[in-house]
């Protein structure tokens, strides 16, 4: 058994599916500040996850929700479902919590 640690991009939205390899162990989000030999664009939110790519892959989602009252869309999965990720802010001055479903 081999275990990495790779990225997966985030988009600002409630609710995106990854495929990793299970079983994995989430560790945090990171929006990358700065460019990294012209590799990634300022506040680019990333989902860190400690891997073994030669296991099985697993769909995961990823929900992320906004502060703030306006504008937000209900979720449909019960709080006690969700498992908190991180947080990351934006320089747009957006703040969205991550969480995966349990």
């Amino acid at each position: 058994m081999t275990t990495v640690i790779w990225k997966y991009r985030l988009e600002v939205k409630d609710l995106q599916v990854f495929e990793i390899p299970y079983p994995a162990k989430v560790l945090g989000v990171v929006v990358y500040q700065n460019s990294h030999e012209g590799a990634y664009r300022e506040g680019v939110p990333f989902l860190y996850a400690i891997v073994d790519p030669s296991c099985d892959y697993e769909t995961i989602q990823i929900y992320t929700i906004p502060t703030g009252e306006g504008g937000q869309k209900p979720l449909n999965v019960p709080i006690e479902h969700l498992n908190y990720v991180g947080t990351y802010v934006l320089d747009s001055g957006f703040v969205g919590h991550v969480f995966t479903k349990a």
